[in-house]
């Protein structure tokens, strides 16, 4: 049969004394019709150190983006998730290889079809198509029936050509700004309708321009 080639890195020392890193390949051979191993040896350093620092850029993003309060994940032109953070799996209760390679509307959603064959808007979509950020604030209800409010940010990320590629989501809850701005407005009606029933006339003015007045 046919002998396999064995390739192994190692460390040799140059004649300057240089210690260098270095892939070497034994391929069984026949030498004036005897075995023998044919040896070549590759300074693969340089490979090495790019491959180093490429594995610290990306340590140090995967702790830059799950370091993020905000729920984040990335999403491919299939729709399929390709990351996620902590934060993400967190809120969720989700594990990465469950999440990684489902398609958003699954684990996002809980939907069979995509959002435009639910007839619902699809925000990844449009991202895609027009190159551009888009936001939206949307509301949602618990398992446990509570009122939630998210607000969702999609940006593109774009190859070296101009290209959407991906496109990073990002959520954050929003409940307790919009709970305290209903209640504001519930608070300013009710303010309103005890001023409209007051039985004396009520004028706030500003600069000698009328603001405000009750219909008395």
């Amino acid at each position: 049969g046919i002998e396999l080639s064995e390739v192994f890195e190692s460390q040799n020392t140059t004649k300057d004394g240089r210690v260098i890193d270095v892939e070497s390949i034994n391929q069984p051979i026949r030498f004036k019709g005897k075995p023998a191993i044919l040896t070549i040896v590759h300074d693969i350093t340089e490979r090495k150190r790019n491959r180093h620092a490429l594995e610290e850029i990306n340590q140090y993003y995967r702790t830059l983006i799950d370091s993020l309060h905000e729920s984040i994940w990335v999403i491919d032109r299939d729709f399929r998730v390709t990351d996620v953070n902590f934060t993400y799996l967190h809120e969720r209760k989700q594990r990465r290889r469950d999440v990684e390679g489902q398609k958003c509307h699954v684990i996002g959603w809980g939907l069979g079809q995509t959002c435009v064959e639910m007839g619902r808007k699809c925000m990844v979509g449009k991202v895609f198509k027009t190159s551009l950020p888009m936001s939206y604030t949307s509301e949602h209800v618990d398992e446990n029936g509570k009122r939630r409010w998210i607000e969702r940010l999609a940006s593109p990320i774009k190859t070296a050509d101009g290209k959407v590629e991906k496109v990073i989501v990002a959520s954050r809850e929003k409940t307790d700004i919009v709970n305290a701005l209903e209640a504001l407005r519930e608070s300013e009606e009710r303010y309103r309708s005890l001023v409209d029933q007051n039985q004396v006339g009520i004028v706030v003015t500003q600069k000698d321009r009328v603001v405000f007045c009750n219909k008395r």
